[in-house]
């Protein structure tokens, strides 16, 4: 059996395969060493709208994202806040929770690299009708209304998509 090790040196990481001495019959292997970034990047294409966005629309666009780091339970949204951001998740998941009169909450929706989080500007709203709660943390691109909403009003690629 093969363990997996690593050893940070710098900026860098290395994993190491080792050969695990209390599994009997296991072959002798030499270690492996690969060399890994100790932190991860992330490219707005790795969430699937700006992905399938064409070249021109897609550089048009790349200026105004900013790449945001969220934390597990933050919320993006209240029920009725005005829309300030559109979130692009890259590696975060986000439900859309209704909550009724009486309290009683249902999720709506889980977003992840596959949509945008901010769905009622693109509906043609300005305020949310739901609570947007973050799942999983980590990463997510996000762009000022104002600029989504040009987008969205050029009747481009990027409206089909969103």
């Amino acid at each position: 059996m093969w363990a997996i090790a690593h050893t940070c040196i710098g900026k860098s990481c290395i994993l190491e395969n080792a050969l695990n001495d209390n599994f009997p019959g296991s072959a002798r292997r030499p270690n492996t060493r690969e060399y890994m970034p100790s932190t991860l990047t992330y490219n707005p294409k790795q969430n699937r709208i700006l992905g399938a966005l064409s070249a021109n629309d897609y550089a048009r666009i790349l200026d105004d994202l900013e790449l945001v780091q969220l934390e597990l339970g933050q919320v993006l949204y209240e029920s009725g806040d005005s829309l300030s951001y559109i979130y692009f998740p890259v590696t975060c998941l986000a439900s859309l929770i209704f909550t009724t009169r009486k309290g009683a909450t249902a999720e709506l929706a889980i977003i992840g690299n596959d949509g945008l989080v901010g769905i009622p500007l693109v509906l043609g709203g300005d305020t949310t009708t739901h609570r947007v709660v973050v799942q999983s943390a980590v990463a997510a691109y996000r762009a000022k209304v104002a600029v989504i909403r040009w987008e969205l009003d050029q009747g481009r690629e990027f409206q089909h998509l969103a």
